[in-house]
């Protein structure tokens, strides 16, 4: 009974260790591109680079599907124009599948796992007979991971991903100008019956080729009707001649969600990155969609850091505001970041980098740490490598880490303790950064600090915690010569 009190009391007055001492930090790749799409690198040879460079896990996300397609009115789907790119649909899901397995078996210390990027839908203004054809959106992508089922993939609801699929209703619906192909063959019917026979027997028609033309005309526009609406294909709702605002990148999450569960998770892809290209005489307009991560609900976060400009992790932007929507309780799932890679071959692997915490690297670890923010991401600057050695939040009972939760007690101050390092250390190098402190959507801290080798300790101001609200957040982000790191936040709940 005295060791159990013993024990009790250790317990109770001493802060607990366990994430400190399960702190280990994986580096990884998100999102890249091979061979199979638009990467200059198989599956293969980016395995074994990055097992060189010191990776523990890749991401694959390839494009799923990459086509543009217009058609002329009245028959859209018949009358149209269409032109694809090589994609994970081209080279075949199963096959897509199997050979990053494959790969994952060639180089067991190394996790790999699947993904796409999908691009849910573009729309088209203009007209091609006066130049002014525009595609708006095709860019605009968000990246699915984590699910190996290839039937998941194979229905994502994604503009032209046709595939068959029987719906009674959807069937009788477009088949139902068939009636008109009816309407048709009655009028062919009539033109066989004479309006007057004399007394020798002669028999006169009334407008007998007009009947025959309408007759004809009409059967072949129900046929072709029925056709133009491809009964037997999957439909998403929405076609690329309107703008559909955000409710076909919604509809590919709520897919995710419901069909994928926790073995499958979704972020957007470079949000703030834009586009303007002409090809074929053809306009290509994609404007940043920061405003679409905020108007849809559910998904699993963003990227970042990518290789574009990117804002949306500053003090108050589009980060701050959903985050608080998380705490508040309007939104379910924890918007978390990434590092996007985005690598497609011409960059060091190494530039773009997701570090994740976790005790053992296998997939479900992996999904796990990126799915509830246990990660940062970071950005490399030349030979150096900055990295994070400990970020947790300690309020006298026990120490929680990004992507966890700590309770908040007001018999003991709540700590914010950051340490990390820069390797290798060059001479000479000018190596002082600035480290941001935000809590709850405001900033509260900001220094300079030297990232060769610092060290944090930040005390904070509990009387700026809104007793209103329930859960609350503390995040930070260094930015230096040597690098930049944004870390996923750290949850305090009252």
């Amino acid at each position: 009974m005295k060791k159990i009190l013993i024990i009790f009391i250790f317990t109770l007055f001493i802060p607990w260790q366990a994430f400190s001492q399960t702190q280990a930090w994986h580096s990884g790749l998100f999102r890249v591109n091979t061979t199979i799409s638009a990467g200059e690198e198989s599956i293969e040879t980016i395995a074994s680079k990055a097992e060189r460079n010191g990776m523990e896990f890749v991401v694959f996300s390839d494009q799923f599907l990459v086509k543009g397609e217009y058609g002329l009115l009245p028959f859209r789907n018949l009358l149209c124009k269409s032109m694809a790119r090589k994609s994970i649909t081209t080279y075949g899901i199963e096959e897509y599948l199997d050979r990053i397995e494959s790969a994952g078996k060639k180089y067991p210390g190394l996790t790999l796992i699947p993904g796409a990027d999908i691009a849910p839908h573009y729309y088209w203004t203009g007209s091609p007979f006066k130049n002014n054809l525009t595609t708006h959106q095709f860019s605009e992508q968000l990246t699915v991971f984590g699910a190996k089922d290839p039937v998941f993939y194979r229905k994502l609801p994604v503009i032209h991903n046709d595939y068959m699929v029987f719906s009674f209703l959807n069937f009788i619906f477009s088949c139902s100008p068939i009636l008109i192909s009816v309407i048709g063959a009655l009028v062919l019917l009539s033109s066989k019956k004479p309006y007057y026979v004399d007394a020798q027997e002669n028999k006169y028609y009334k407008h007998r080729k007009l009947k025959l033309s309408v007759g004809a005309f009409l059967i072949l526009t129900g046929i072709l009707w029925c056709a133009d609406n491809r009964p037997l294909t999957y439909k998403t709702g929405f076609n690329q001649y309107s703008d559909s605002d955000a409710l076909p990148y919604q509809k590919v999450i709520d897919y995710v969600r419901s069909k994928g569960g926790d073995s499958a998770g979704i972020t957007w892809s470079c949000p703030e990155a834009k586009m303007r290209d002409k090809i074929y005489g053809i306009n290509l307009i994609s404007a940043p969609y920061l405003d679409d991560i905020e108007r849809t609900a559910d998904h699993n976060g963003f990227a970042g850091i990518y290789g574009d400009a990117f804002h949306a992790h500053e003090v108050g932007n589009t980060w701050d505001k959903i985050l608080m929507e998380y705490c508040s309780g309007k939104r379910k799932v924890r918007p978390v970041i990434v590092g996007e890679a985005d690598y497609h071959g011409r960059v060091d692997i190494k530039f773009i980098q997701t570090v994740i915490n976790c005790p053992k690297v296998n997939h479900e670890n992996i999904m796990y740490s990126l799915l509830e923010g246990r990660s940062y991401a970071v950005s490399n600057a030349g030979n150096s490598h900055i990295t994070i050695e400990n970020a947790s939040v300690e309020n006298g009972i026990c120490i929680s880490g990004p992507g966890e939760i700590v309770k908040y007690s007001s018999r003991s101050p709540v700590i914010l303790n950051i340490k990390g390092k820069v390797e290798p250390q060059e001479k000479g190098a000018n190596l002082q950064g600035e480290i941001r402190i935000i809590l709850d959507g405001r900033e509260i801290t900001r220094k300079l600090i030297n990232v060769e080798n610092f060290a944090l300790i930040e005390q904070l101001p509990a009387n700026e915690l809104d007793k209103n609200t329930v859960r609350h957040y503390v995040r930070f982000y260094i930015k230096s010569p040597a690098g930049l790191i944004i870390c996923n936040p750290i949850f305090i709940d009252l």
